[in-house]
């Protein structure tokens, strides 16, 4: 379990670190162009670390799944996500993804039957917490005062990357 909480560290840190990178580059390039750009790096990444750890994928239908949560994930969610960051700024997107906890967890709750403790839910409810406030005063300005488009984005990212997350938990269970 202390593995788990490790990585997840990490993950957090490295994708808080990308989107300030993701802002930067943005300022040069289109949102589709840094989708481009990170999927031409990411992808044999990806593919060499997967290689690396040897795990072989147990059938079709799990297969099928981590295709579609990559779809899901690397294409849909971070078009929106750049576009969002591109529109409303780093900060703003960042808040506006936030809700994938709490969206991923709901829905796999849902749909998969994994459990949700009081504890999970205290997180839950705190994360909701956090990202009302922030949204209302990012940075010191209202969030209505940001881009429509980069609003939609940055909540059309949070649900990509919450259904890529279920996908991939419903094809390690298999």
């Amino acid at each position: 379990m202390e593995e788990a909480y490790a990585y997840a560290t990490a993950a957090a840190a490295l994708f808080g670190f990308s989107d300030a990178l993701v802002r930067l580059a943005s300022a040069g390039l289109t949102a589709r162009a840094n989708l481009a750009v990170s999927l031409l790096v990411g992808t044999p990444l990806l593919a060499l670390a997967a290689a690396a750890m040897g795990d072989p994928v147990p059938d079709t239908a799990a297969l099928a799944a981590y295709a579609a949560a990559g779809l899901v994930n690397f294409v849909v969610g971070r078009l929106l996500f750049y576009i969002s960051i591109e529109s409303a700024g780093a900060v703003t997107a960042s808040i506006l993804a936030s809700p994938t906890i709490i969206i991923s967890s709901l829905l796999a709750h849902l749909t998969i039957g994994d459990p949700v403790t009081l504890g999970d839910w205290a997180g839950l409810g705190l994360v909701a917490a956090a990202s009302y406030v922030s949204s209302t005063r990012p940075s010191g300005e209202p969030l209505r005062g940001r881009s429509a488009l980069g609003i939609v984005a940055g909540a059309g990212s949070s649900l990509a990357f919450a259904t890529a997350a279920v996908l991939v938990r419903w094809a390690g269970l298999r």
